[in-house]
């Protein structure tokens, strides 16, 4: 099985303040989840620049909050869960996991993107366990559908459905998921309407093949406002 390696990594932190800041996905303009006067030192500022603003700010709470100890014990945890976890991952979707490790980062800003390629995940830095598994199955959720599903996906749908259906498929984890953690997978505002039709799919389809077959003729149909 795959591993779970959990790291500390004040730039790839930093990075996702800077992007967040700077971008607004899902329908979601992410500074405003911080102050004003942080989002202030990273809006339309350069990287450079940027770092060097918020740079003093993030060691104090990497200090404050003693993340050291906390990589400590995600990393123990995670090492428990993560057989049980791609297990149910290969089950649901019913393919292997598309690559033999993953690498996840604390951020002590409240997004948690992902980088597929490298098998990349941002965690909260002050979330319980059952919380990061959630964020972390919810990710992977995505990476599978990337790695086996998105080719066909794309070609039907096109980027912006694409995107669409790979945000709000991941209602499912609510029905198949339930033993990883209690935490449940609200998705965005956005998708809100597509998810629920999704859920009502999945509960008569549970097999992935075929949920993905009709998914994709429901998604084909929504109105994107």
């Amino acid at each position: 099985m795959p591993k779970i390696i959990i790291k500390l990594d004040i730039e790839k932190d930093f990075w996702n303040w800077w992007e967040a800041c700077n971008k607004t996905s899902h329908g979601v303009d992410w500074k405003k989840n911080i102050s004003l006067e942080l989002s202030e030192k990273l809006f339309n500022k350069s990287e450079e620049e940027a770092f060097a603003l918020i740079a003093p700010h993030i060691k104090k709470m990497y200090v404050e909050n003693n993340l050291q100890a906390k990589i400590a014990e995600l990393q123990k945890y995670f090492d428990k869960k993560q057989d049980e976890i791609f297990a149910t991952m290969e089950k649901l979707t019913m393919q292997k996991i598309y690559c033999d490790d993953f690498t996840c980062f604390l951020t002590t800003f409240p997004r948690f993107p992902y980088d597929y390629d490298k098998g990349y995940i941002w965690l909260s830095y002050r979330r319980d366990f059952d919380y990061q598994v959630s964020i972390f199955i919810h990710e992977l959720l995505h990476f599978q559908y990337f790695a086996y599903y998105g080719e066909r996906a794309w070609d039907y749908l096109g980027e912006e459905k694409y995107g669409y259906l790979k945000e709000a498929m991941t209602v499912i984890l609510n029905e198949e998921c339930g033993h990883l953690t209690s935490e449940k997978d609200d998705g965005y505002e956005i998708h809100k309407e597509l998810r629920a039709q999704l859920l009502d799919i999945w509960k008569k389809t549970k097999r992935f093949d075929l949920f993905f077959e009709q998914a994709l003729e429901v998604t084909k149909m929504i109105e994107i406002k």
